[in-house]
């Protein structure tokens, strides 16, 4: 079976709602707290594009780790369509010489530091774990845990994370 073929996801998804359930995604406005659909938007993503938790016996073979999100967050821009253009001050910087390219980056760096913010609202209210910052160099993204169970599941699935990270870097040694 392919990684392709494995149907990822629908367990943390339901867990994710279930969060948003018990008011996980709300956020400071004014002298209130209210929903923020951004924090639901980014939390549903990655556990949709993570494996469920607990591993299966072929993601134990394959060392394929549970609820880790590895993909960074030009894809998620990708996928939420942030970089594209939008309002006539987008649309006359695309017709300048250079200006898709401008435009694009502009954008992107926008998404960039919207899911950045988003990010650290999920870390400290304990649903995300960095367990990996990135190497911008290098043009790795970091490694989000997904924390969508009590603490003693949160616990299992980090060392299974760690497990399959440290197996991937040490398979990577190797001639």
């Amino acid at each position: 079976m392919s990684e392709k073929d494995m149907i990822v996801g629908y367990k943390n998804s339901d867990l994710v709602y279930e969060l948003a359930s018990q008011g996980k995604f709300m956020r400071p406005r004014g002298n209130s707290v209210s929903f923020d659909p951004m924090q639901l938007s980014l939390m549903e993503y990655m556990a949709s594009t993570t494996y469920d938790f607990p591993p299966t016996p072929d993601m134990k073979d394959r060392f394929l780790p549970a609820r880790l999100y590895e993909r960074g967050w030009d894809h998620v821009a990708e996928r939420f369509g942030m970089w594209l253009p939008g309002g006539e001050e987008d649309f006359q910087i695309m017709r300048e010489p250079g200006g898709m390219e401008r435009l694009s980056k502009k954008k992107m760096n926008a998404a960039r530091w919207r899911l950045g913010a988003t990010s650290k609202c999920l870390q400290e209210a304990g649903l995300i774990k960095c367990l990996r910052k990135a190497d911008i160099h290098r043009g790795v993204p970091a490694k989000w845990l997904l924390m969508l169970g009590d603490d003693e599941e949160n616990r299992a699935v980090e060392a299974w994370a760690r497990r399959c990270i440290a197996h991937k870097l040490e398979s990577d040694r190797k001639p």
